[in-house]
């Protein structure tokens, strides 16, 4: 049972860690969006869309855990 809690609920310091690793991966979803909007791709809006979601939730959560 503590395995399972400990995984679910990593600490603080690795839970900052996963959300600046993911408003990275979020902020490159953008730019590769932006590129693809640029280019006329149909990918590149849903990519943006995912890079937006991505950095408002990392944002969210840094902000809760604080």
């Amino acid at each position: 049972m503590d395995r399972a809690k400990k995984l679910t609920h990593p600490s603080k310091k690795i839970s900052r860690i996963g959300s600046k690793i993911g408003m990275t991966v979020g902020t490159l979803l953008i730019i590769t969006g932006t590129i693809g909007i640029l280019l006329g791709r149909k990918w590149g809006i849903g990519s943006c869309l995912a890079g937006v979601t991505s950095v408002f939730s990392n944002i969210i959560n840094l902000k809760r855990m604080n």
